[in-house]
């Protein structure tokens, strides 16, 4: 809870010095990727968005992209479907990579050409 409030109050503060800016959050998601991970961080995002934000808008633009559209298993029994791919996912300001089975992201240049690009 304290991590909740404290990333609510940072979004809260950050949004009264820049304006009503929403920040964009791209998960990444992969196949074989670990549950809790994945859950655990997009629910706590979505979570403080909805605290910090102002004017019923979400402080938070959060949304899933994959190296592409298709569906996904993560850890290889719970279909997941990117928001977006890597080809049309808009800039994110934060990334937040899931574990699990990596070498589907560390193996393929092309995610991890995004992936450097949008660091």
């Amino acid at each position: 809870m304290k991590k909740l409030l404290a990333l609510a109050v940072l979004l809260s503060t950050s949004t009264a010095i820049a304006g009503p800016k929403q920040k964009n959050v791209a998960i990444v998601v992969y196949d074989h990727m670990e549950i809790l991970d994945f859950a655990g961080p997009s629910e706590v995002l979505a979570a403080a968005s909805r605290f910090a934000g102002g004017g019923g808008q979400p402080a938070l633009n959060i949304y899933l992209v994959g190296r592409t559209m298709k569906s996904l298993k993560a850890q290889g029994f719970i279909d997941i479907t990117p928001t977006y791919s890597i080809d049309n996912a808009p800039r994110p300001d934060f990334v937040v990579i899931p574990g699990g089975s990596d070498g589907n992201l560390s193996n393929d240049p092309a995610m991890m050409k995004w992936l450097t690009a949008a660091t």
